[in-house]
């Protein structure tokens, strides 16, 4: 299940985040003495014992959310990341010939299974022929041997801060809680969670901007891949052992959301209906189920959502959530079919997607 929320301090990829926004600092208490001293005047006296103290006034609600998807509308995962790695991954081999554009490598992953050794068989099926350091039949083991490379370039680019960040996005974020819109990071709708690809975004963010965002995951909102989870003994159902793991984590997690949603936002939980999608292992990794889920979190109503992606599954969920769907397609990828997007961009800032321009499309969905 998509861990719907981020509980308040909980690490996400070495990084402390909470997912309330971190509130103006407050100056100092001053005693009666020294109010007036300075001249303040006298505050009123404290309620004796057995009086009721005032109850504190409710927070306003949000008029509206920003949603980003972290894999593909804060930063170009597919092209800036997985594709760079491939080419790194080559150089070590001492193919320096061999480099991967944008526009070849979404060539192939329409070609391919999708995977890396998929990418690689693909590619070079397409040439006619390997390398010849590759022997007859040799070919899935160089194909592992790229892909194992690429993992290890990959994961050495999100340590080392050299995944970018899409230009303009955080001033659009920027823009978004400026004028009073709560701003979440959807992470792993396509990386794994063991990538930790919303830390690396996290940790290019301007230190003043991170601690105003929430962050939520989808990466345990999948079905499982052949040959994950532990090792099933002899007789027994491939993946058996990960699915049962799997499916009490998930119930776990959508027994915390509730508790969690019960104590934040009691109005909001007694309106709330989780669907079974949210404690399907074999679900999708994002589901309108649990968008809606997120929404509820955030107390936006889902009309007023916006959520922007490069995914087509996160466009259709968000849209069939009742949400503001926005596509931001990848590089080399912008002539693809959003047909459930609002709109499409080619990217963040003037001429593209601006937060007035986001803001804009809410009203106007909201106004039909």
């Amino acid at each position: 299940m998509g861990r719907a929320l981020c509980a308040p301090g909980a690490a996400i990829g070495g990084h402390s985040l909470s997912t309330q926004p971190r509130g103006p600092l407050r100056a100092p208490a001053v005693g009666p003495a020294a109010q007036r001293r300075r001249g303040a005047p006298r505050q009123p006296a404290a309620a004796a014992d057995g009086d009721s103290a005032a109850p504190a006034a409710p927070a306003a609600p949000r008029a509206a959310a920003l949603l980003l998807e972290v894999d593909g509308a804060l930063t170009d995962v597919v092209m800036a990341g997985h594709r760079e790695a491939f080419n790194r991954a080559f150089r070590d081999l001492g193919l320096e010939c061999t480099n991967w554009t944008a526009p070849l490598y979404n060539d192939l992953l329409t070609r391919s299974d999708g995977t890396g050794e998929g990418l690689v068989a693909a590619y070079y099926g397409t040439l006619g022929s390997w390398p010849l350091s590759v022997g007859k039949g040799e070919e899935p083991v160089f194909a592992r041997k790229v892909h194992e490379l690429k993992q290890q370039h990959f994961g050495r680019m999100l340590r080392g801060g050299q995944l970018p960040l899409r230009s303009d996005a955080q001033r659009v974020m920027r823009d978004a809680l400026a004028d009073g819109a709560a701003v979440a990071l959807l992470a792993e709708t396509a990386s794994a969670p063991g990538e930790d690809v919303v830390g690396a975004c996290m940790a290019q963010l301007d230190a003043d901007l991170a601690p105003q965002l929430r962050v939520y995951s989808a990466g345990l909102h999948r079905a499982p891949e052949e040959g994950e989870g532990e090792e099933e003994g002899e007789g027994a159902e491939p993946g058996a052992g990960f699915r049962a793991a799997a499916a009490r984590l998930q119930q776990g997690a959508a027994e915390s959301f509730v508790q969690q949603l019960s104590r934040d936002a009691p109005q909001s939980a007694a309106r709330v209906r989780l669907g079974a999608s949210l404690l399907n292992p074999g679900a999708p990794r994002v589901s309108p189920e649990w968008l809606a889920a997120v929404a509820a979190t955030l107390g936006v109503p889902a009309a007023r959502c916006i959520v922007v992606g490069s995914s087509g599954a996160l466009v259709s969920a968000a849209a069939a959530a009742g949400m503001v769907a926005v596509a931001l397609p990848r590089q080399a990828a912008l002539a693809a079919s959003y047909p459930d997007a609002a709109a499409k961009f080619e990217g963040w800032g003037p001429g593209y997607a601006t937060w007035p321009r986001l803001a804009g499309l809410a009203r106007g969905a909201a106004g039909r």
